[in-house]
């Protein structure tokens, strides 16, 4: 039988793939990506394969993950924009559909890192046997190897393919035993514990929510959503590059859904590039105009002439950007 361990490179996650792998299983580290965490990928296929011997999937899974997750959670979110319950549940769906399509029902179980106890929401126990009743059959393939004694028997356990006794029982938020066993195991470069999720982070998710209140949101929205000085004038938006490699991937940012336009520096004058709402009228573009002559390098002195989505706007000096600082979200 195949184990299929959902895998994040963290530090539980890690030791759940070592642990099977080390009690001769088929195993393949599954990463799936829904957008959000910044994954290095060589990272991954280093610690899962070179390390370990696993055979690392990643499934990129961003746009369902948009579409059934990110905005309608069943079970809420976090402190921020965050649904981590719901957010676990569909990486095991993924690991699991993609199991079954590759190996067929029965030839594979799923393995998590979660530890119960360890984190306040998605891993008490309360939730977790919640998640468990909502995922049906798939529940009983799920295996926990890090907490397996504390949960019910699934069924590679009942018929005698898993052997709980040679697996840990770790509950609570401390991670000494954990950290004490990778060394052991010679596990290097693991990710360290609570992950990256920019979903967690107070800045990055009212960007987001208030970006998706106005525009919606695609996936390839995250590079103009993450980066950027963000300016709101009312509800329009406008994202001015703040270094030359924002700079360089807003000029090819491209949006399908013709929301937005592009407003860039004449030719001559070196600085940002900005995107703004298409719906912009005259005045919003000539502000815009004035703005990036600020942050750019051009004679603050000196009238320019701007052409923006085919229209020429001429007489314009850079715009104080202090007149403007009430406008500028953080985060």
């Amino acid at each position: 039988m195949k184990a299929i361990v959902l895998f994040s490179g963290g530090l539980d996650s890690t030791i759940a793939l070592k642990l099977l792998k080390d009690q001769g299983f088929d195993t393949y580290a599954v990463y799936v990506e829904t957008g959000f965490v910044n994954a290095d990928y060589d990272h991954l296929k280093n610690l899962a394969e070179e390390q370990i011997g696993a055979k690392l999937v990643l499934l990129m899974r961003q746009q369902q993950y948009i579409e059934q997750v990110l905005f309608s959670p069943k079970y809420g979110y976090g402190r921020f924009m965050n649904p981590c319950l719901d957010c676990h549940k569909f990486m095991i769906e993924q690991a699991w559909q993609w199991g079954i399509e590759r190996f067929g029902k029965g030839n594979f179980f799923l393995a998590t890192g979660e530890v119960l106890g360890q984190r306040g929401k998605s891993q008490t126990r309360f939730n977790i046997d919640k998640m468990n009743k909502d995922l049906g059959e798939i529940a009983d393939y799920l295996v926990r190897p890090l907490s397996i004694k504390y949960f019910p028997q699934t069924i590679p356990e009942k018929l005698g393919i898993i052997d709980p006794d040679s697996l840990l029982n770790i509950k609570g938020k401390q991670r000494k035993r954990q950290l004490e066993l990778v060394e052991k195991l010679g596990i290097k470069n693991y990710s360290t514990p609570a992950g990256g999720c920019l979903l967690t982070t107070k800045g990055f998710s009212e960007r987001l929510r208030r970006f998706h209140k106005h525009y919606g949101y695609q996936v390839n929205d995250f590079y103009l959503v993450r980066h950027g000085r963000h300016f709101w004038f009312d509800d329009k938006l406008m994202v001015m590059s703040r270094n030359d490699k924002e700079t360089r991937a807003f000029a090819k940012y491209n949006d399908p859904l013709g929301r937005f336009i592009k407003v860039e520096l004449p030719e001559n004058v070196l600085g940002p590039i900005a995107i703004l709402d298409a719906k912009a009228d005259d005045e919003l573009i000539r502000t815009t105009c004035g703005l990036l002559l600020d942050y750019g390098k051009a004679d603050k002195d000196k009238e320019y002439t701007f052409t923006v989505n085919g229209k020429t706007y001429q007489n314009i000096k850079a715009i104080d950007r202090n007149l403007y600082a009430d406008k500028l979200i953080m985060g």
